[in-house]
């Protein structure tokens, strides 16, 4: 009876050490393709400043149609599953471009600008990309915001989730309670003063203003 009580009270303290640790989380590549009126831009933004965790911001002022998207290339590591199996998912219905799937699939879509909303359905090394299609006019400003956190938003979002395979020859797998969260925010200021009519719109509204005044005596004389 002791020897069990013992098995059981080690194999408890096992569990609460292994539940405590922290989720690991490191990033192998991260990229923007920055497209400003069809011509493209790729950002390399590959320098340790990013750990897996954290938000990329970017700030846009010159007119013009943009596309920018980001390429997140991020590993959980938390029970030595290495980065195989992993797997995307979505909450919600995002206003945003997205893919998820592995990165050697994920990144020539990328480079062309272009997400298909497809979500990799099997366990595989996992990267996400997500952004925005916009417009500026002069005197407007963009702020767009990737951020990538181990808690759930409260607005719709992209699911990176790890696994480990339970018989890797029978590819087998379970899934662990390891995710991390994606989302990516816009938002358009318009700055200066607001713009003055032209002649023409002062004289439309003139005649208009004329027509109804003419409309309501011709209805008091009659």
């Amino acid at each position: 009876m002791k020897n069990v009580v013992i098995t059981v009270m080690c194999g408890l303290l096992l569990f609460a050490a292994t539940t405590a640790q922290a989720l690991e989380v490191t990033n192998s590549y991260l990229y923007l393709n920055e497209i400003v009126d069809g011509s493209s831009t790729l950002v390399d933004l590959n320098d340790g400043s990013f750990t897996g965790l954290g938000t990329i911001t970017r700030n846009y002022t010159a007119p013009g149609t943009y596309s920018v998207l980001s390429f997140i290339d991020n590993e959980i590591n938390l029970y030595g599953t290495g980065f195989d199996p992993e797997f995307g998912g979505i909450v919600g219905t995002p206003g945003y471009q997205y893919q998820i799937a592995d990165p050697y699939s994920l990144i020539s879509s990328f480079m062309l600008g272009s997400l298909d909303g497809s979500i990799n359905a099997d366990p595989a090394d996992t990267a996400v990309a997500m952004g925005w299609t916009f417009s500026l006019l002069a005197g407007q400003s963009a702020t767009v915001n990737f951020i990538v956190a181990d808690a759930a938003p409260s607005t719709d979002y992209l699911t990176h989730t790890d696994a480990w395979y339970t018989d890797p020859d029978l590819m087998t797998y379970e899934m662990l309670n390891d995710s991390i969260y994606y989302w990516t925010t816009l938002d358009i200021e318009t700055s200066g003063p607001a713009p003055i009519p032209e002649p023409s719109t002062f004289v439309l509204l003139g005649s208009a203003l004329v027509g109804l005044g003419l409309y309501a005596r011709r209805r008091r004389v009659n």
